[in-house]
């Protein structure tokens, strides 16, 4: 039986690593608020978001809730200014959820 050998990383290649998990999650956010305003859910055939979403996703419906929440706080920011620096992660707009949109701006500063 061959043995594999895993070689630990170092910080800098971790903390490279994190950054693109941070990236993936967020593009994550914004293609499902895409595929969901655009209506892509439609041309795959599906009679909702919903059923889409369930069938197409390993995620509950609550978190992809979240993540398409946390997408459009995201563009709620950053929609007047490319000055503002963007949310990190979803855990960070969950605060802003329940504001209204033009609010979510001024809190986030």
């Amino acid at each position: 039986m061959d043995t594999i050998q895993v070689i630990i990383m170092g910080e800098a290649e971790a903390r490279l690593l994190v950054q693109k998990i941070r990236d993936n999650l967020n593009s994550l956010a914004d293609d499902l608020w895409e595929l969901k305003n655009r209506e892509g859910w439609k041309a795959l055939g599906y009679p909702s978001w919903r059923d889409c979403a369930m069938a197409e996703f390993d995620l509950s419906q609550s978190r992809v809730n979240q993540l398409l929440s946390h997408a459009q706080i995201t563009r709620n920011i950053v929609a007047d200014s490319t000055m503002v620096e963007k949310p990190a992660n979803e855990r960070q707009t969950r605060p802003l959820k329940d504001l209204p949109p033009a609010q979510q701006p001024i809190a986030w500063i």
